[in-house]
């Protein structure tokens, strides 16, 4: 059997990085970056935002956008078009996680997580799915998680999107079959980001979700935290895979 068997390139590509402004999304902009890769990053905050590009380098586009509001995606692509060109790449980073029991949670928390972490994979890939399909080959890497396997107390409604991308992303494998788009997902497990904790939540509700997933296991069966570089590295290795080849999904965890 023939086919190609070089590993694609990543100099001269470009791409969209969604929440590429922080945590894990700001090592993969890093590594993209690195390895000559046009990066657009989208986020909300735009101070981040702008420093985020600024200590990047040259190679890194800041454009604001709310993945969860399908308007401010369109225009947010609208500039890349502008300001980067064809779209190679889009990376699906962008995603909340506030913990919450079901039966507690207000309706803003039940749709900020379902309108960020689903409907927002939607309008970027939607979004991106325009463009490849124009120039005849893409990739499309959603980030999941672990949890979509054994959903952490007061984590129900993030593993249940996280699972959701995951349906959605078998799907459109088949839908973009023979198009030259590949899709894939990288299911993560717990990723050590330098400066990030427990205290962006509320500490009662911290340390109740806290001590649940200890009580029942959940952070011994976690185990350590990856470092956000061999995240990176993983989504490189990703985009990298020869063109008749895919990495559907990806489960990378601390050992």
């Amino acid at each position: 059997m023939g086919g190609a068997t070089d590993c694609r390139s990543l100099d001269g590509r470009t791409a969209v990085v969604t929440g590429g402004h922080d945590g894990i999304g700001y090592y993969i902009s890093q590594a993209l970056a690195a390895n000559g890769v046009r990066v657009a990053l989208l986020a909300r905050r735009r101070e981040r935002l702008e420093q985020a590009a600024a200590e990047l380098g040259d190679n890194v586009v800041p454009i604001v956008c709310d993945v969860s509001d399908p308007d401010s995606v369109r225009r947010a692509f609208r500039a890349v078009d502008e300001r980067v060109g064809t779209l190679d790449v889009l990376i699906n980073n962008a995603a909340v996680f506030p913990i919450f029991r079901i039966g507690e949670a207000t309706d803003e928390e039940l749709r900020t997580v379902v309108d960020t972490n689903l409907l927002g994979v939607l309008y970027c890939t939607r979004a991106a799915i325009e463009r490849m399909q124009r120039a005849g080959r893409g990739d499309i890497v959603t980030l999941s998680s672990e949890s979509v396997l054994r959903p952490f107390p007061y984590l129900a409604a993030y593993a249940a999107t996280k699972a959701a991308v995951e349906t959605l992303c078998r799907g459109l494998r088949n839908e973009l079959r023979g198009t030259g788009i590949r899709v894939g997902v990288l299911r993560s497990g717990h990723v050590e980001v330098p400066g990030r904790d427990g205290s962006r939540w509320a500490p009662e509700r911290a340390q109740a979700f806290f001590q649940a997933a200890e009580a029942g296991g959940y952070l011994a069966e976690a185990g350590p935290g990856i470092a956000p570089q061999a995240t990176a590295r993983a989504v490189l290795h990703m985009l990298t895979q020869p063109d008749d080849a895919v990495v559907d999904v990806l489960e990378l965890r601390g050992c």
